[in-house]
């Protein structure tokens, strides 16, 4: 007999029917033995599905797992502080990188369709602290997400005048104890 679930899906099921179902697995063992699998669930009786409804079903499963997945990376990110751009650019490019939407985000001709720029942009400024929200959302960008991304970028990685500055200005700040360098390095 051929096992046509691959050990995630397994465990993805296992997971689904002790949460979801309030069904204990843990004494019910797999029929089909495998290698890696540490936790045993029984095998599907065998049905005669075209080669058609079983990719579909896989979509469908990856599709679950990706939905958690981008969950994860969305309550990863951090609210955009002046401290931590470098962390939350990082954690909102691989929310990107899930979705595929670096490119019509980030490029010069990139492009969203209405509902992927309310999405991001949504997202987008739910992750900005209120201290920094009115430095980088004007009421010209506010309804656009692309505009929104420029204004960040241009704010925190910009090598123009005005951000020079503005981390010269952080770095005049920084207090140097003796008896404490790593703190001094360390410093955000």
């Amino acid at each position: 007999m051929i096992d046509v679930f691959n050990d995630s899906e397994w465990e993805f099921m296992r997971y689904y029917w002790e949460k979801k179902c309030a069904y204990s697995v843990k004494s019910i063992e797999r029929t089909t033995p495998t290698s890696t699998s540490f936790m045993s669930l029984p095998v599907p009786p065998k049905t005669n599905h075209s080669n058609q409804n079983t990719s579909q079903s896989k979509e469908s499963v990856m599709e679950k797992i990706n939905s958690t997945i981008l969950k994860t990376a969305l309550e990863a990110i951090p609210k955009l502080t002046a401290d931590n751009y470098t962390l939350w650019k990082n954690l909102i490019d691989n929310m990107l990188d899930i979705q595929n939407l670096r490119e019509s985000l980030t490029s010069e001709n990139g492009t969203l369709t209405e509902s992927q720029d309310v999405q991001l942009r949504t997202i987008i400024t739910s992750k900005i602290d209120s201290s920094i929200h009115p430095n980088v959302i004007t009421h010209e960008n506010e309804k656009k997400a692309r505009e929104i991304w420029k204004s960040i970028t241009d704010y925190f990685a910009s090598t123009q005048p005005a951000n020079r500055a503005r981390v010269f200005n952080e770095l005049l700040d920084l207090s140097f104890n003796h008896s404490n360098i790593q703190a001094f390095i360390c410093q955000p």
